[in-house]
């Protein structure tokens, strides 16, 4: 694992430092881009001395692109090799359903491997996806950082980098990923485990967000995010919400006070905190009273699209399910239904 890590870190501050030196020309902070950045391949190898272990190469997709989405996010180059690159190139890998992933070690960041199909996927919509997030500053969907390939002893792994939409100097307590459908949606005793372990549909239930005067506007910028998933036959998204109870401030471990103690030196001593932490939301009740929550809001997921599997899926599915309680539906119906089940859930 930490041969992984460290030729993938050294891959990704090769490419970075290419675009670096290589695009001068810039327009309001942004690299200047033409028509093939989005489809832009920068092959790289690295032989025996080069290799922190073996020899092995790397490719880094739509280079360019993903340096503007990262200044659009207020990430440096430095802050984004500092994060990634963290103590020594170490991680904790968790498994997922195919491949694994892991958080940068100061939590900023999830780097996470993806199929080649997936990978495809995202190629495919970037520069829409670029276009969009820069027309849409406020956008919650989640910022993607880089897109790379590494072809190391004889396996071909992708990896995607996208900022942790929990990554936030309060502790959340409590992270729920929604579809929107509770049929099958309860996460197990294993995924309750894991590392920032990820609650379901079926485990929020009933539970009421209350967003005061914040509610009309973020309810229409959902409504925008997921409509763009929506023209580009995107499905199998998800809304994650993370919750912060005030009331959970006092008593914390030791250890759990060292943290939050080094993060808020962390924001005090880098702006990347100022930039990068989602807009919280402090829970406002109907009675004008200040609520214990505070509620994390953003969208994940860009790789799956409605193809032809999926819709033979959903066909034989269908047979044995009522519509609603299918997981994979066409995309219109996928946004109508999400956005039906978040507007239950606020107030």
């Amino acid at each position: 694992e930490n041969e992984i890590v460290a030729s993938f870190v050294k891959g990704v501050k090769h490419s970075v430092g290419y675009y670096y030196k290589n695009r001068v020309a810039e327009d309001a902070g942004l690299l200047v881009l033409d028509q093939n950045d989005p489809a832009a391949i920068l092959k790289l190898s690295f032989n025996d001395k080069q290799a922190p272990y073996r020899p092995y190469s790397f490719k880094s997709y739509g280079g360019p692109v993903f340096e503007n989405l990262r200044r659009i996010s207020g990430l440096s180059r430095d802050n984004y090799l500092r994060s990634l690159q963290g103590l020594g190139c170490h991680a904790d890998f968790h498994k997922k359903r195919r491949g694994w992933f892991y958080f940068t070690h100061d939590s900023c960041m999830v780097v996470k491997t993806q199929t080649r199909t997936q990978i495809k996927q995202l190629r495919d919509v970037l520069e829409k996806y670029y276009e969009y997030v820069k027309a849409n500053p406020a956008t919650l969907l989640e910022p993607l950082l880089g897109v790379y390939r590494l072809d190391y002893k004889g396996k071909t792994i992708y990896i995607t980098v996208s900022k942790n939409l929990f990554y936030t100097s309060l502790p959340v307590h409590n992270r729920f990923k929604l579809k929107g459908v509770r049929q099958g949606r309860k996460a197990s005793k294993k995924e309750r485990d894991l590392y920032q372990g990820v609650l379901k549909d079926d485990d929020f239930k009933d539970r009421i967000l209350y967003l005061g005067g914040k509610k009309t506007g973020i309810l229409k910028q959902l409504t925008r995010d997921t409509q763009f998933l929506m023209r580009q036959n995107l499905i199998s998204y998800h809304l994650l919400v993370g919750i912060h109870q005030s009331k959970h401030n006092v008593g914390f471990k030791a250890d759990q006070e060292d943290l939050e103690n080094e993060r808020k030196l962390a924001m005090e001593e880098d702006e990347i905190f100022k930039h990068l932490e989602l807009a919280n939301v402090r829970s406002l009740h109907p009675d004008g009273k200040e609520g214990e929550e505070v509620y994390f809001i953003g969208v994940t997921g860009l790789t799956e699209s409605y193809t032809g599997s999926r819709r033979a899926q959903q066909a034989f599915k269908g047979v044995f399910r009522r519509k609603d309680d299918l997981s994979v539906v066409e995309p219109k119906y996928y946004q109508s239904r999400m956005m039906k089940f978040i507007q239950e859930h606020i107030r």
